[in-house]
């Protein structure tokens, strides 16, 4: 101790009595434990007498840090080694190593087997095969089996593990992996930069396809893609119908994703567009793993590619009281800004019946084509027609090439019969006086209408009287009026009126009055 009590006066002149007797301790235990390495080598007192795990590390190495280190080191794989049980996990919120989602470390236990656990729930290493030391005996990685301690949140029916063996890391659900494992959470944020490359192997990169339009005769997709694997952009694959349309990479400065997730370069962004044919499109995009893991489906959409005209559907004519209902969808892809504005024409044979906007809520159309709005519905009713028709509709074109798309056709046979009313009957001299109207569909001639006392008939002619009022109800001309005074029989109680058919359809109770 010789050498140690001159080192000692040496020091006493330019430190404190504390610092002194520290700096003392120190320098002898390190002469007495390495005399020849602190002698003769350039370094500190305190790197020399570091003995982490059992080995002379430096105190900077990670073996001296505190932390189990990953399986994955030890192993190659990212999981617990062969009989290794999971103990327990923790979290880091919002780490860019799973995309701006939680990353989850969970612990691996050697069972005790017959060795004696106590109450603390861990065996000694000594004992069920879990040494102490550096992995794979080097200072640069952390230790295994020094640590005994068990977060308790996986396989708690194992009462009796050794201490941590080593640690997996993953951005899926501890519970998803085993399934003895909790969901009871534990968070510590300090670790979110614990990392190791062999960790990388299997995460796939991140991203999401944020829009996919068209205008005739091509695609257009839009999103962010990054892999934390690379430095710099990541290639984006774009397919349509199953084939591989075209591959660029992400080239478009998007400081929002970088600001969540944290990416290494803010070039995370892409627009790509691709010319493709006229007609329904299934287009996918792909973000390209840049080492290990795959790559990664950023979505889908189903899209129609127009060829400058219109697109739509007759989803359904159907019967609706006096007219049809006509339902189904429009709109021009290549003016999206006049979606709402478009308008529909509805034909019977060769014969308009009505024409109006395609603008009612469609919010699963907007959906299927990725549409700036759901306004591009239609759900009318329309004036009716009899007999064997094809009802036809048709979106029309008011720009570009000026080209209607006809949107579909139904062909149905509609029976009806005439139609009419009466006003209220009134008591003039002669008798009842009966006024009203009627009309067929099928015709443009007057019906017949015959008015019945009870079952006794007392009147019959022609509805062609001038009645403005139902010209302009029902668009059918404006002479199908009838009036007359009846002189019913005695004791008769209800006056009935019918107008008769005169084609598809049958006669028609338009009236009947209680006397």
């Amino acid at each position: 101790m010789t050498l140690v009590n001159a080192l000692a006066d040496r020091l006493s002149s330019v430190t404190d009595r504390r610092g002194f007797l520290g700096r003392v301790a120190m320098w002898g235990a390190a002469v007495v434990t390495a005399p020849t390495v602190f002698l003769l080598t350039p370094t500190t007192a305190y790197a020399t007498v570091c003995r982490c795990a059992g080995q002379a590390c430096h105190c900077s190495d990670p073996c001296c840090r505190g932390y189990t280190e990953f399986c994955c080191t030890i192993t190659g794989e990212n999981a617990c080694p062969p009989g290794g049980i999971l103990g327990g996990w923790w979290k880091v919120d919002r780490s860019s190593f799973c995309g701006g989602h939680a990353r989850y470390y969970m612990d691996c236990h050697l069972p005790c087997g017959d060795c004696s656990c106590g109450g603390s729930g861990i065996c000694r290493g000594s004992c069920n095969g879990t040494p102490c030391e550096c992995g794979n005996g080097d200072c640069g990685n952390r230790k295994t089996g020094c640590l005994h301690f068990r977060y308790g949140n996986c396989n708690n029916d194992v009462r009796c593990l050794g201490p941590i063996l080593c640690r997996v890391v993953s951005c899926t659900h501890p519970w998803e992996i085993d399934p003895g494992c909790t969901k009871v959470s534990r968070t510590d944020n300090r670790t979110r930069y614990h990392d190791s490359p062999c960790l990388h192997t299997d995460i796939d990169p991140v991203g999401a396809l944020e829009s996919a339009t068209t205008v005739p005769h091509s695609i257009t997709v839009g999103g962010w893609a990054f892999d934390v694997d690379a430095d710099g952009p990541v290639g984006i694959r774009v397919y349509v119908d199953g084939e591989l349309a075209t591959e660029m990479p992400t080239d478009i400065v998007r400081d929002d994703v970088r600001r969540v997730y944290g990416t290494k370069t803010d070039l995370v962004g892409f627009q790509i567009t691709v010319p493709v044919a006229p007609g329904t499109r299934r287009v996918c995009v792909y973000a390209i793993n840049v080492a290990g893991g795959r790559n990664r489906k950023l979505g889908c959409a189903t899209l129609e590619v127009g060829d400058g005209a219109p697109i739509g559907n007759l989803d359904a004519v159907e019967p609706a009281g006096e007219g049809l209902r006509i339902r189904g969808w429009a709109f021009d892809p290549s003016d999206p800004e006049r979606m709402g504005e478009l308008e529909v024409q509805v034909y019977a044979d060769s014969r308009l019946l009505s024409k109006f906007r395609a603008r009612r809520s469609r919010p699963d159309v907007r959906h299927a084509f990725a549409l700036p709005t759901d306004l591009v519905g239609f759900d009318e009713v329309i004036p009716a027609v009899t007999g064997t028709v094809t009802i036809c509709a048709y979106a029309t074109d008011r720009g570009g090439d000026n080209r209607d798309r006809r949107i579909g056709c139904r062909t149905l046979t509609l029976e009806r019969g005439p139609v009419g009313s009466i006003d209220p009957t009134r008591l003039v001299d002669g008798g009842v006086r009966i006024r009203g109207w009627a009309y067929d569909p099928d015709t443009l001639k007057p019906v017949t209408v015959r008015i019945y006392a009870d079952d006794i008939l007392v009147w019959s002619g022609p509805a062609d009287a001038y009645r403005p009022d139902v010209a302009e109800l029902f668009a059918v001309g404006s002479n199908h009026g009838f009036q007359t005074t009846i002189d019913p029989p005695p004791g008769t109680e209800t006056i009935r009126v019918f107008a008769f058919n005169s084609g598809p359809g049958s006669d028609t109770l338009v009236g009947m009055q209680e006397l």
